[in-house]
């Protein structure tokens, strides 16, 4: 698809006889893995007076697992009694936590069972803190965000650039929440509510979609572009095993299939560190197996 169609309308070649060549921003659908896939595009967009509707599922927020897992943290540190995400935060886990650390009555506690990771030093030491100061879940839920800004992981962990995609996705979000709220109206249960509403905005605006893929599924537009090709997205780092991958293929499976009419796959060649260093991407194998060939714009 040419980048010019957004302008121009789209190629009669593509349609019906007869059908209308012209494009409203609602006909165009953004596909990305997570909420930071959009991030530029979107930016860039909203910068030329573009109108974008968000819309991720749950858990795709954040990128890494980290990410996800602190978001959790939150949730029952403001509403001890939020199941789902008791139940994500142990299915993070795993079904018991490190051997010897805690009965199996203690371990259908999911903070109990982060502890118990955290003390044998199974997840970086500047997460606990943030998290748990004096050992305990802190009593400030603002302050423990702005903590995990400070949690580094070392380059040999596979989890490094996902989680400093992820602090930049908190630091925006918490910057914006300060923005909007003088300092005796903030909370946790008020950066939450903020957070919840990046996952559930109703699509109704006349704006150009940024979806997830599940978020797209039994939608269909007119022009999709799919965003991040590459290896550790499409196919997503976690995924190692033949079931997982072909999970993977499913899901840029439903993101391809949402295109009715014009299908525009791009990548980063490149990505910047959050340290301003520039690192190579791969492209994903699923171009490939689709018999495509990336071209420069």
């Amino acid at each position: 698809m040419d980048p010019a169609v957004a302008q121009e309308g789209l190629d009669a070649a593509w349609l019906y006889d007869g059908e209308a060549t012209d494009l409203e921003p609602e006909h165009i659908c953004l596909l990305g893995r997570t909420r930071y896939a959009f991030d530029a595009v979107v930016a860039e967009l909203e910068g030329h007076g573009v109108g974008v509707v968000q819309r991720i599922e749950q858990g795709a927020l954040f990128e890494s697992r980290l990410g996800r897992m602190a978001h959790d943290v939150l949730k029952l540190t403001e509403n001890p009694g939020d199941m789902p995400a008791r139940r994500r935060l142990l299915e993070e886990l795993g079904d018991s936590g490190p051997e010897g650390s805690a009965s199996s009555e203690e371990l259908a506690d999911a903070l109990t069972m982060l502890r118990a990771y955290v003390t044998r030093g199974d997840l970086p030491i500047g997460f606990a803190k943030a998290l748990f100061p004096s050992g305990e879940v802190s009593a400030n839920g603002l302050q423990a965000v702005s903590g995990l800004l400070e949690v580094e992981l070392s380059p040999d962990q596979d989890e490094m650039m996902p989680w400093q995609r992820d602090q930049k996705v908190f630091r925006g979000l918490l910057t914006a929440y300060e923005v909007s709220r003088s300092a005796p109206n903030r909370s946790l249960s008020g950066f939450l509510r903020m957070l919840a509403r990046q996952e559930d905005t109703p699509l109704s605006a006349q704006a150009v979609r940024a979806l997830t893929p599940h978020r797209a599924r039994g939608l269909g537009f007119k022009v999709v572009v799919v965003l991040g090709m590459n290896e550790g997205t499409f196919p997503h780092y976690r995924a190692t095993s033949a079931e997982e991958l072909d999970e993977e293929r499913r899901v840029v499976y439903v993101a391809a299939s949402r295109a009715a009419r014009a299908l525009l796959i791009t990548r980063p060649r490149e990505r910047r560190s959050r340290y301003g260093n520039w690192y190579p991407c791969r492209e994903s194998r699923f171009v490939g197996e689709m018999g495509l060939a990336m071209q420069d714009l």
